[in-house]
């Protein structure tokens, strides 16, 4: 009698045991066929068109206005890219790294930006802009770049771009937006142009020559002024030459004939080339040779422009704890 209840009580447990086990596979199974089946429900079902919100690059206008830099078609072209790559799908997490990697092939991002869904049906991208600086004359093109040499995706008719423009690059543009610009001498003018910026020399400085940078490893960046006339500058702001004057130097020379009457408030002084690589001073050349047309710079004999030499000595001094006051005439052109 008590061994027939023992084994009764075996058979009950194991039933449990299965029962149990087939309550969990049960449920297994049904948690997957219902998450398949809610999947199903929401991608077949009816969704809002998807509308894309991007956080744009802004600047702050002299007026204290927040705006972005960026232009309607550029905006435009750039949402098209998403849209593209999205869909309605809350649940397609796939579209949204696609998106993510299209965005970033277009060379406006620093990196791939974040693409996200965001209640209300919209989603969401935010990533570091890349801003346009300069273009790059290659041809008959002018090629978009950042402060980085970064190619953008957009090109000009040379000269119709009104932005400041770095001329005869020794190497092509990059194959694919985003990538930089390779051979150095892109990213020595681009130097060059950030520190002339917010300058009162900036307004007349029309563009960069660096023909001469890297052929014959002369490392010479020559400014073109917006009269044409060519103010040679040497090496690159970031670079160290025993022969030549320091980037202070070189700056302070070029600002002592901005402000100064005599030679027209003008960095050029109305010459057409200048030599600001001398040790002596500034050097100027009355008439451009063949031999400077694009290229060359002035005889070591070419006169100096004492004045505006004296007023940048007189700023080197003030600048190295002379403690003097320097007064140079000022006119805001």
């Amino acid at each position: 009698m008590g061994k027939s209840k023992a084994n009764e009580a075996e058979r009950v447990r194991k039933a449990g045991n299965w029962l149990s086990a087939a309550l969990v596979i049960t449920v297994v199974a049904g948690a997957a066929v219902g998450q398949h089946f809610l999947r199903r429900a929401v991608s077949n079902g009816p969704h809002q068109p998807v509308e894309v919100a991007f956080a744009w690059p802004l600047v702050t206008t002299p007026e204290g206005q927040t705006v972005t830099w960026m232009s309607e078609p550029i905006r435009r072209s750039i949402e098209r890219v998403a849209l593209l790559n999205l869909t309605a799908d809350p649940l397609d997490s796939t579209a949204l790294k696609l998106t993510a990697d299209a965005l970033a092939g277009t060379g406006w991002f620093d990196a791939a930006p974040s693409v996200r869904r965001v209640p209300g049906g919209r989603v969401e991208v935010r990533g570091a802009w890349r801003a346009p600086v300069a273009v790059v004359r290659h041809a008959t093109k002018d090629h978009l770049v950042s402060a980085k040499a970064r190619l953008l995706p957009l090109s000009y008719a040379a000269g119709t771009s009104g932005l400041k423009f770095i001329d005869k690059p020794s190497t092509p543009p990059p194959a694919q937006p985003g990538e930089p610009w390779l051979g150095g001498d892109v990213d020595a003018a681009l130097a060059l142009l950030g520190i002339l910026q917010n300058t009162p020399a900036d307004a007349q400085v029309a563009g960069i020559d660096v023909g001469e940078y890297v052929a014959g490893n002369k490392k010479r960046l020559v400014i073109i002024t917006d009269k044409g006339n060519r103010i040679i500058w040497g090496i690159g702001p970031n670079e160290v030459g025993l022969a030549e004057p320091t980037t202070q130097v070189k700056l302070q020379r070029l600002l002592a004939l901005r402000s100064d009457s005599k030679h027209g408030w003008r960095i050029d002084a109305d010459h057409p080339v200048i030599d600001l690589t001398n040790p002596r001073g500034i050097m100027v050349q009355r008439m451009a040779p063949p031999s400077m047309q694009g290229t060359g710079g002035p005889d070591a004999d070419a006169p100096t422009i004492d004045r505006a030499n004296n007023t940048a000595r007189r700023a080197q001094d003030e600048a190295a704890g002379g403690g003097r006051v320097v007064r140079t005439a000022s006119r805001d052109r």
